[in-house]
């Protein structure tokens, strides 16, 4: 007669599940650790940019194949992988854009939130926060402490170059890409874009999108020190 075990905690690079969403649906949960931000390539999946990663030290074959091409196929595109818990403290990962990266930061760790899917396949998801009215996450003794993807997304990659050279320089390799790296701003067209329809949507007497367009504008500078790209 065998002895029947319990099944053991998942830990590792196998104890992170990723969210699936369909358009519309939600999923709730806690905040497991910071944002890793990087700038990655597509290419049935997302696949990170070696040459930003390693501050250049290894060329990044997407972005040699991006060179001389108007298409937008091989881009670098910024994307955060946030770590959270669900309620019976099983490991997710979900991956968002720099356009909810902000929203995303006011999620403290531990803190309940909710995930939704607002476009179609292949999109980045969208987490905010909701009231602190669930309790928290049952965890085991340490997991309390802030998680790090690092490990999991390097054997994702499946890049063997990349994660030698990650494990030899390991300070290098955390100033140049686990940093938490933010997104850059969006080109002045991304934004005008964007803030005249939000703007005017909130504003309560009609007005001119000039001004609407100026104030956002104004908004942004304050926020972050400079403007948007493309500005002057």
């Amino acid at each position: 007669m065998f002895t029947s075990k319990r099944p053991g905690h998942r830990r590792g690079v196998e104890g992170w599940d990723y969210v699936r969403l369909e358009v519309g649906k939600r999923w709730y949960g806690y905040r497991a650790g910071p944002t890793v931000g990087i700038y990655t390539h597509h290419d049935h999946g997302t696949r990170a940019c070696r040459s930003d990663l390693t501050g250049g030290a290894l060329k990044c074959p997407y972005c040699e194949l991006a060179e001389g091409r108007e298409a937008d196929q091989w881009a670098k595109v910024w994307r955060g992988y946030v770590p959270l818990w669900d309620e019976g403290g099983i490991r997710h990962v979900i991956i968002i854009g720099e356009r909810y990266f902000d929203l995303s930061e006011e999620v403290s760790h531990l803190a309940p939130c909710v995930v939704t899917k607002v476009a179609g396949r292949g999109s980045p998801l969208r987490i905010d926060p909701r009231p602190a009215d669930r309790g928290k996450p049952r965890l085991s003794p340490g997991d309390e402490k802030p998680q790090d993807l690092t490990a999991w997304m390097l054997r994702i990659w499946k890049d063997a170059e990349l994660e030698a050279w990650v494990r030899a320089h390991p300070q290098r390799s955390a100033a140049a890409s686990a940093s938490r790296k933010k997104p850059d701003m969006y080109t002045a067209a991304h934004v005008r874009a964007e803030v005249t329809a939000e703007v005017l949507k909130r504003t309560a007497e009609p007005r001119p999108a000039s001004d609407a367009v100026n104030e956002a504008f104004a908004a942004a500078v304050r926020r972050n020190g400079k403007p948007p790209k493309g500005v002057t």
